[in-house]
């Protein structure tokens, strides 16, 4: 029963710390437990545990929530008698999951601060830090007067995870803060939470950093340090594929990246990256990452002056995409548009999101960074209208002073815009006042950058000069070893040298002598060779012409065949006259093989593509084809004479039966004729959409046609398949012969030579 018990223990502790909804093989080995502890402080875990995997299974069912109810009952039950704070509080926890899950957010709300409080009392930092990391999911990220809350919260969730020991839930709960820290643009905090976040990662053995390693690119990126910034962003393309992650964190990946190459001014790259960042967010039906995509996209054409390709993209897309509902995806939307119109000059339609961005300027819930961009979109636009008193009013709302570098960028626009409306008013010692501002400000990233680029750049370079001096001392000392090892060798070789050089120079004269016979010896067989290959080449040669002379013979043999059945034809009719048009036909495909042959340069084999697509259009002649249209795709398979007559022959029969019989009604009607080859194995392939093959073996053992088929596709040791569903399809696998009748030749001519 002990070890039992401690197995239970063993499973409830690997379950608490993963932090993931329970697989069902798990709840199932919980059921069973269930059954056989007595009601203890096991037993109220694996209730608790139990409760859990019915408030988290997919779809949101009332009876999966009563299931969880039962067993936060009995749990509760058990406990007034254990009176332990830490399950209390942990059970608290599990009912704000059932009321978040159910939708009833103030009761949720109000259950985790109870079950804060009372985790507090029993020092369990682990829960505790659950309940704090839990609570802070309630406060908005963008709400001014939340994120400080939200904040706090993960802060205290990280001093209690740190407390508790549990990596992975630390780490975790750092790179939320991170995000956090980045989001209320304290970019040092947020580098220093992302690092501590790593290290915790790594000592928790977790490999899939890609989400880390997209918020630490995105935090260098604003520090304007690209070189650390692009480092990160292409580590986490490249764990994101490893980990062969398709959720939607590789849409941010995607974004973050793209929006490092736009400040880089690599607009063509930040496009086409947010392009496929958008396709994943379309995937997800994630509106506000498709909003903010929307806004990526139609900027960076903004950048690049190409204001209709910014219009053009917001067309192509479906409309109720570009149906926000929330405050900050309604901004980003009416400023894409808002950039497409006003850079077009379409003033007229821009109005309608100038009023749009009016009304979310003056709400109190738009984020500070978002209304600063939309202040000066309207600054902008009633300066393109030259309505210079309302341009300079919204310009002048936006904060001063404030030359943090996330923020340094944004006061650049709005001095260049103050420069601009000063000057078009004659204010000229302001408007110098505002350009040199707006110009000290750039330099200073542009040299904050490049400097510290350059010291990063240093410091490689002294690591690298360091290394290769060890490097070099190494070398040097395996160098003298090597010296000393030969100059005591030399002593040795140098007595054997003098005895090995006699013998050697007696050798030598020896092999010169034995060279020099040998190659008066083949001097004479190559003579003999070169006599007997020159008298060989005139033999193939020969026969070769012979060879062709015996195609264009029987070709023309069997074209006057062709001519006494057709004249013959003359005195015949129904059965008879069509036996004789078939064998027509037949040696036709005969005939033109050894046509083919007589006319190429190379008689081994016959291009099955050229000769098919003349034998085909013959048949087309020879027959009402009216309506019928024929599809050939063959590929250039070269085959020798002997399988080539029997596939011409074998085309000839299923060819003319699909002409004659296949169709009642020859509207849409095709006869389809493939060939390729794979692998040595060239498949043959004769369809057509007419009405089909009923299989009849007692007709068919009458059929010259099906035995013909059948006997030809074992001359050429094929396999045979006739299926007649959906019209008739013959196919025909066979293996392409390689040796030629021609190489047939010369073996037996070799083999003779040889005897």
């Amino acid at each position: 029963m002990k070890i039992f018990s401690s197995i239970v223990s063993c499973l409830i502790l690997v379950i608490t710390s993963s932090g993931q909804p329970i697989e069902r093989h798990i709840a199932d080995s919980l059921f069973s437990a269930l059954t056989k502890i007595k009601p203890n402080i096991e037993r109220i875990k694996i209730l608790n545990q139990l409760a859990q995997f019915f408030i988290f299974k997919p779809g949101e069912n009332q009876i999966d929530f009563d299931s969880a109810s039962v067993y936060l009952k009995e749990a509760r039950q058990i406990n007034k008698f254990i009176k332990s704070s830490s399950l209390a509080g942990q059970l608290l926890l599990t009912e704000s999951y059932m009321l978040r899950e159910k939708g009833h957010t103030d009761s949720a709300i109000f259950k985790v601060e109870e079950a804060i409080t009372t985790l507090e009392a029993s020092g369990d930092k682990y829960f505790l830090g659950k309940a704090l990391y839990e609570l802070s999911g309630y406060y908005k990220y963008y709400d001014n007067n939340d994120l400080p809350k939200k904040i706090n919260l993960v802060e205290r969730s990280v001093a209690a995870f740190e407390q508790s020991g549990n990596m992975l839930d630390k780490a975790e709960a750092l790179k939320m803060l991170g995000d956090l820290y980045y989001n209320n643009l304290e970019n040092n905090k947020a580098l220093d939470a992302l690092n501590k976040a790593l290290a915790a990662y790594t000592l928790a053995d977790h490999k899939a950093l890609q989400g880390l390693y997209d918020m630490l690119g995105s935090v260098y990126r604003e520090r304007n340090d690209y070189k650390q910034a692009l480092y990160y962003q292409l580590l986490a393309v490249k764990t994101a594929e490893v980990c062969k992650d398709t959720t939607i964190q590789v849409c941010q990946i995607k974004s973050n990246l793209g929006s490092l190459y736009t400040r880089s001014s690599s607009y063509d790259k930040s496009i086409q990256l947010y392009q496929e960042a958008l396709k994943i967010a379309i995937k997800y039906n994630d509106l506000h990452a498709i909003a903010l995509l929307v806004f990526n996209i139609t900027t960076s054409y903004s950048a690049l002056r190409q204001p209709f390709n910014s219009l053009n993209f917001l067309s192509s897309l479906p409309s109720n995409l570009m149906k926000p509902q929330g405050l900050i995806d309604s901004a980003l939307v009416a400023l894409s548009y808002m950039e497409g119109y006003a850079g077009t000059g379409d003033y007229a339609k821009a109005q309608k999101y100038c009023t749009i961005l009016l009304k979310l300027e003056a709400d109190r819930g738009m984020p500070s960074n978002l209304n600063n961009l939309i202040r000066r979109t309207l600054g902008i636009y009633y300066f393109d209208r030259h309505d210079y008193s309302r341009a300079r009013y919204f310009i002048s709302k936006n904060e001063r002073g404030n030359y943090k570098s996330s923020l340094a960028r944004s006061i650049s626009l709005d001095e260049r815009l103050r420069f601009k409306i000063d000057s078009a008013e004659g204010h000229y010692e302001s408007a110098i006042h505002h350009f040199v501002a707006s110009k000290d400000i750039s330099d200073s990233l542009v040299n904050v950058t490049k400097t510290r680029q350059l010291q990063q750049l240093e410091v490689e370079y002294e690591t690298a000069k360091k290394e290769d001096s060890l490097r070099q001392q190494a070398q040097n000392i395996a160098l003298l070893q090597q010296r000393n090892n030969l100059q005591q060798s030399n002593l040795k070789q140098t007595n054997l040298i003098k005895n090995i050089s006699i013998i050697g120079t007696l050798l030598i004269l020896i092999i010169l002598i034995l060279l020099f016979y040998q190659f008066r010896k083949n001097q004479k067989s190559n003579k003999i060779i070169l006599q007997t290959n020159e008298a060989l080449k005139n033999m193939l040669a020969e026969k070769e012409w012979w060879l062709k002379e015996v195609h264009h013979r029987v070709k023309n043999n069997l074209h006057t065949i062709i001519c006494l059945l057709e004249s013959q034809a003359m005195y015949l009719e129904k059965d008879a006259l069509q036996a004789i048009e078939k064998s027509q036909h037949r040696i036709y495909a005969m005939s033109m093989i050894h046509q083919k042959l007589y006319q190429n340069e190379d008689v081994k084999s016959i291009d099955m593509s050229v000769y098919l697509h003349e034998f085909i259009q013959y048949l087309k002649d020879s027959f009402d084809v009216d309506g019928i249209e024929f599809i050939t795709k063959v590929e250039p398979i070269q085959l020798n004479l002997t399988q080539a007559v029997p596939v011409g022959l074998i085309i000839n029969e299923v060819v003319t039966n699909s002409i004659k019989y296949a169709f009642t009604d020859r509207v849409g009607a095709r006869i389809f004729v493939s060939m390729n080859e794979t692998a040595g194995i060239v498949n043959l392939t004769i369809a057509d959409n007419g009405k089909g093959f009923i299989p009849n073996p007692e007709a068919e053992t009458k059929s010259l046609g099906m035995q013909l088929i059948k006997g030809l596709s074992k001359e050429i040791r094929g396999s045979l398949s006739i299926a007649g569903d959906n019209g008739t399809k013959v196919a025909i696998r066979f293996k392409k012969d390689i040796i030629s009748l021609t190489e047939q030749f010369m073996q037996k001519e070799l083999a003779n030579y040889e005897a």
